[in-house]
């Protein structure tokens, strides 16, 4: 507030909360004093309250907050301190000495004592052991329960007067602190839900027990106190007292940050504190940039990007723009913001730009002049902010004359926003580098261009060490398959070709149920007297021309009478070669089947000797000596003999039921009967 303290919205300024304040900020590592409105801080305001102060926690707390911001608690607003602590304290006989009338109000009295540089005796320490729990915790008062809050502060107030982390009364209530932890990572009070307040004291304490409060020894699921207490926090920055309440979010907060920064109590002041830091957006990339001229007739449009990584972030609707005193339509996108200022008049103009980011920190920057003139053409210093490029620029270099403030709520500065840097850049750059720079800068939201980049990068990396191993290996893979497929139907090919030559050689010729290769036929029909080929019975079929032996040699006749000429021997014609039959469906030629019927007539007749095979070739055997015309023939060799005649007599027909059997006799007379002869 104006009066340099802080407090509630809409509560004014608070001494407590102030004094928490200058607390967490020292244990930020700022410094309180540059923390101002005016000529007021954080710190004077609470000097000036000092007297107003009655009670020893009031007490204790203002010495740290004058401890951390480097103040003499002796002489702090006019007021000792540490003489209104110790005047507090009460001799409590063998138990040791007490400060102030509760365990809450001795412990803190402690703290600050050693916030201060100042001894602590032994019967106070001894007093503050003797009142723990049985459950190793501590409560507000000798005959209270204990709470988690209470144990975490008398784990600071006995670590910081020289209690050592491993003793038994350490881990005792570090025990208890780990049984109090909740689900989610976090602490409450005593029985209920997580809590920021909770939260942080009990982080604060294994800070000092030197626990590792980030540790996997607190860490419950994939939260810890410290991840717990992240979750706690809003969009503008505080940090609500539960996940469903944010009451007191300013209290909150300052109790946070302590255990954010991982500092246990008491936190003394060091001279190496920085500054207050800037409390609102900053602004850069301007366009047009300052002292530049623009060609006139063109539409003018503004840009700038706001810097805001270390705050809250802006809200679009925060954001205004006013050129020439008079408002422009903006357009944010990321940390990108555009404005469209139209056709200009020739001359100078101002811009004043003015945001506002989500915790209610503003800043305004005005002294942003460009000119319109006929004839001269825009360059802008910085490259990266002109898409369009091109022109040489009738303006100097030099950093222009740029006023940025940045104010709070009730409109006091909080601290000087540097200037927009402007930089000289070459004046032919090409337009295409232009376009990359500028558009780098637009549509993307806070560090998150630098958060894609190197991802993208390793998946392309990745992307590419996969394709190398990954397209070799399949393209071999496939040129295996396709060799093995060739081979295959080459091989395949061969074997039909094969059994297809087989077919032609060795296809069956048969004769009746005979069947026989050709290679056999062949030498049958060339010469009678070879061996008959190998038969080859069906299965199931009767074979009517077994093999024989071979027939005897013919006997040539004898020799003619001397005198007489030799006769002639019969020229002999071998016989013609058997053409085959035109196939048929049955598989048979029309002279298998003829053989085949004359064998089953034969068998119908009755038992015939099976002719021989090779059939032979009848040829008639020359008598010698020739005979005349007319002449008996002599007999041929070997002589043939006569086929016996059945001697069946032939049955007699039969004759009706109603007849005789017997014959009838033959008439008496020996004529025979008529038509006889």
């Amino acid at each position: 507030f104006a009066n340099g303290g802080l407090g509630e919205r809409g509560k004014g300024s608070s001494e407590q909360l102030t004094a928490w304040a200058i607390v967490a900020i020292a244990a930020a590592g700022e410094n309180p004093n540059t923390w101002r409105r005016g000529p007021n801080s954080p710190v004077t305001f609470l000097s000036r309250s000092s007297s107003r102060w009655r009670t020893t926690t009031d007490y204790a707390r203002t010495v740290l907050a004058a401890a951390a911001a480097g103040k003499n608690p002796r002489s702090f607003g006019g007021v000792d301190l540490i003489a209104k602590i110790q005047a507090d304290v009460h001799a409590d006989g063998s138990r040791g000495d007490r400060i102030g009338g509760a365990i809450n109000s001795h412990t803190w009295g402690m703290i600050a004592l050693r916030a201060a540089g100042e001894a602590v005796t032994n019967d106070q320490v001894r007093w503050l052991k003797g009142q723990q729990n049985a459950d190793g915790g501590w409560g507000w008062a000798p005959s209270a329960a204990s709470d988690t809050n209470d144990t975490a502060a008398v784990i600071e107030a006995l670590v910081a007067a020289g209690e050592s982390s491993n003793s038994s009364v350490i881990h005792s209530a570090v025990s208890y602190l780990r049984a109090r932890q909740r689900s989610d990572g976090g602490f409450g009070y005593a029985s209920g839900a997580s809590d920021t307040a909770s939260t942080s004291w009990v982080a604060q304490a294994l800070v000092a027990a030197r626990e590792g409060v980030t540790g996997r020894a607190w860490r419950k699921g994939r939260s810890n106190p410290i991840n717990r207490l992240c979750a706690f926090q809003s969009l503008n920055g505080s940090m609500r007292y539960t996940a469903s309440s944010e009451q007191n979010p300013l209290f909150m907060t300052v109790q946070a940050i302590p255990a954010l920064a991982l500092r246990a109590f008491p936190i003394p002041h060091s001279a190496s504190m920085r500054s207050a830091s800037r409390a609102g957006p900053a602004f850069s990339r301007l366009r047009p940039s300052p002292n530049s001229s623009l060609p006139e007739g063109s539409p003018v449009e503004i840009r700038f990007t706001i810097d805001d990584a270390q705050g809250t972030g802006v809200v679009g609707g925060n954001v205004q723009v006013r050129v020439d005193g008079a408002s422009k339509t903006t357009r944010v996108s990321g940390v990108a913001v555009a404005a469209d200022a139209g056709t200009l008049d020739e001359g100078k103009h101002s811009v004043t730009v003015q945001a506002t980011d989500r915790a209610g920190n503003t800043s305004t920057m005005s002294g942003w002049h460009f000119a319109v003139g006929p004839g001269s053409e825009y360059v802008p210093t910085d490259p990266a902010l002109d898409p369009e490029g091109g022109g040489t620029s009738s303006s100097t270099t030099s950093s222009p004359s740029l006023t940025a403030t940045s104010t709070g709520e009730g409109g006091i500065a909080t601290g000087t926003v540097p200037a927009p840097e402007v930089e000289s850049q070459p004046s032919d750059q090409s337009k295409q580098g232009s376009i990359d720079k500028w558009s780098d800068a637009v549509d993307v939201e806070p560090g998150s261009a630098k958060a894609r980049t190197p991802l993208l990068n390793q998946i392309g990396m990745w992307a590419l060490i996969v394709l190398a191993f990954f397209v070799p290996t399949v393209g071999a893979l496939a040129l295996i398959s396709w060799f093995s497929k060739r081979r295959a139907r080459k091989k395949a090919a061969k074997k039909k070709r094969a059994e297809a030559e087989a077919g032609q050689t060795a296809a069956p010729v048969v004769t009746g149920t005979q069947i026989a290769s050709p290679a056999g036929l062949s030498a049958a029909v060339g010469s009678s007297a070879q061996q008959p080929p190998t038969v080859l019975s069906q299965p199931g079929v009767p074979q009517p021309y077994a093999q024989q032996p071979p027939a005897p040699e013919a006997q040539q006749p004898p020799p003619p009478p001397a005198g007489q000429p030799p006769a002639q021997e019969a020229q002999q014609t071998p016989p013609a070669p058997a053409q085959p039959a035109a196939p048929r469906a049955d598989g048979l030629t029309d002279d298998q089947e003829a053989a085949w019927n004359v064998w089953q007539s034969q068998q119908a007749e009755g038992p015939a000797q099976a002719p021989t095979w090779p059939p032979q070739q009848e040829q008639s055997v020359p008598s010698w000596p020739p005979q005349e015309p007319g002449a008996q023939q002599a007999p041929s060799w070997p002589p043939e003999s006569p086929e016996p005649q059945s001697e069946q007599p032939s049955e007699s027909p039969e004759l009706p039921s109603d007849q005789p059997s017997e014959s009838p006799e033959p008439p008496s007379d020996s004529e025979p009967p008529e038509g006889s002869r």
